[in-house]
């Protein structure tokens, strides 16, 4: 049940980047913040995202304990998502 997407290039309308998402006791999910260009943006790795898991409503997404996304409001970025066992529903900036 792994899975990755990628969402299009688009303004980040905020800092903090909130995930709708559910996953199995074994599941997680972890994104990727990266410029137009497609190269990930320093700190915001897969490798540097803070696991989620369970039942997410409205969770912060974290990086290191960051809670920004790395990039100034507006912005343009892609965003990547890598699914271990899980579903996202929705996305939102804050």
């Amino acid at each position: 049940d792994l899975a990755e997407f990628a969402s299009i290039a688009s303004p980040c309308p905020g800092r903090r980047l909130l995930a709708n998402a559910v996953t199995t006791s074994w599941g997680m999910l972890l994104v990727e913040a990266a410029d137009i260009g497609g190269n990930p943006i320093a700190g915001r790795f897969f490798a540097d995202c803070d696991p989620l898991s369970g039942d997410a409503y409205r969770r912060p997404v974290t990086w290191k304990g960051a809670g920004d996304a790395g990039v100034a409001p507006g912005t343009s970025i892609i965003l990547r998502f890598r699914l271990d066992r899980a579903k996202v529903f929705w996305i939102d900036f804050e």
